[in-house]
C-alpha cells in the first residue's frame, strides 16, 4: 500500500488545542517558527539529509528530542496537530539548540503528497488516536 493513499480523504478526529497556551508556550511557538514546515520550504528539507525519520504523534517531544540528540546526522520530521504539546516540544528544541528537527503542526496527511518518493527512511507512529470519540 502506498503511503500517499492515506491522504486522499483525511478526517481528523483528535484535539488540536487544549487549555490556553501559557506565556512560555506562546513564546515557544513564536520563537520556534523557523522549525515549522510549510509548503514553500518542504522541498529544501529533502535536499540535505540522507536518512530522514518521520515521527507522527510526537506529543511533548521526549522521543523526538532524544532521538535527534543521539543521531545528529539524521533529519527528524515531527508531526503532531496538538498545539499545546507542540509548544512544549519547541521549548525543548530551543533549550537544547537542536538543529536536525523540523515540525509539521498539523495532520501529516495534508503534506504527504509533497514528499518525494522513497524520501522517508523510517516512520515512527507513537500513540495514535485515529477514531472518533463520543463527547461525555
Amino acid at each position: 500500500m502506498n503511503i500517499r493513499s492515506f491522504s486522499q480523504n483525511p478526517q481528523f478526529y483528535g484535539r488540536r488545542r487544549g487549555r490556553k497556551l501559557s506565556k512560555s508556550g506562546q513564546l515557544s511557538i513564536k520563537e520556534g517558527k523557523d522549525f515549522f514546515i510549510n509548503v514553500e520550504n518542504i522541498s529544501n528539507i529533502f535536499n540535505f539529509q540522507k536518512y530522514i525519520v518521520l515521527e507522527i504523534g510526537f506529543g511533548d517531544g521526549e522521543n523526538l528530542i532524544n532521538s535527534a540528540k543521539a543521531n545528529p546526522n539524521f533529519l527528524y520530521i515531527g508531526a503532531d496537530p496538538f498545539l499545546n504539546t507542540t509548544a512544549k516540544c519547541l521549548s525543548k528544541i530551543l533549550q537544547y539548540n537542536i538543529k536536525n528537527i523540523v515540525i509539521w503542526p498539523d495532520d501529516i496527511r495534508k503534506i504527504l503528497k509533497f514528499f518525494p518518493n522513497n524520501s522517508i527512511s523510517e516512520i515512527k507512529l507513537l500513540f495514535p488516536d485515529p477514531w472518533p470519540k463520543k463527547k461525555t
